[in-house]
């Protein structure tokens, strides 16, 4: 049987023109590699448009940093898929990069969840 696994990944950082990417690792232990689907979570302030997601190199789809409704500044928390493959065992790194020309906004945490085999 297969069980879940996850990461938490701090950032406290705060993206603007000037510090636009954010890169930070975080290992999966074992000599397996996770199984299945993973997701990731993260919790933002201030975010206008949606922002790029970056594992292991590859910007990742879904809507872990989009908008608050009605231009909110607000904590969020967002959800994006990961796809099957991405994670391996050892080391993994997890980016946020800000897009060119847009808001600044504020990311506190990100949180990788995956399943490894039983």
């Amino acid at each position: 049987m297969a069980r879940a696994d996850f990461n938490m990944v701090p950032f406290n950082h705060l993206f603007t023109p000037d510090f636009s990417l954010v890169t930070k690792n975080f290992p999966i232990e074992g000599n397996q590699a996770p199984i299945d689907d993973a997701y990731v979570l993260i919790q933002a302030q201030g975010v206008d448009r949606i922002q790029a997601i970056i594992i292991n190199g590859e910007t990742i789809g879904g809507s872990g940093l989009a908008p608050a409704p009605g231009g909110s500044e607000a904590w969020r928390i967002g959800f994006s898929h990961i796809r099957p493959g991405l994670l391996r065992s050892g080391n993994n790194s997890i980016g946020i990069q800000r897009a060119a020309g847009v808001d600044n906004f504020r990311v506190s945490w990100a949180i990788v969840h995956w399943r490894e085999p039983g």
